[in-house]
């Protein structure tokens, strides 16, 4: 190994790509900084780190401020109050 480090270096590199895609790199760009011809690899790190961004500009949009929100809640809670009554009477 040039480095003197035993193994592979896959660790380094998913972890550099996962560190770009989550620091908003496109598709393409991880293409070119990884050498990649196909987009499933690019495609597998820009998933969840879109899904992350996007839930977060989405919570913005909805007046939920980022501090607020609870970082292992699926969903936006059930409403409560005059919302909740009404939904009940079937209004």
């Amino acid at each position: 190994m040039k480095a003197g480090v035993p193994g592979r270096a896959h660790g380094l590199r998913k972890l550099d790509a996962t560190r770009a895609a989550n620091n908003r790199a496109t598709i393409n760009e991880l293409q070119a900084l990884f050498g990649w011809t196909d987009v499933k690899m690019p495609m597998l790190y820009t998933k969840a780190a879109d899904r992350q961004h996007l839930s977060m500009e989405a919570m913005d949009k909805i007046g939920i401020p980022e501090g607020d929100a609870n970082e292992t809640a699926t969903s936006i809670p059930a409403p409560e109050g005059e919302v909740r009554a009404k939904i009940k009477k079937g209004k």
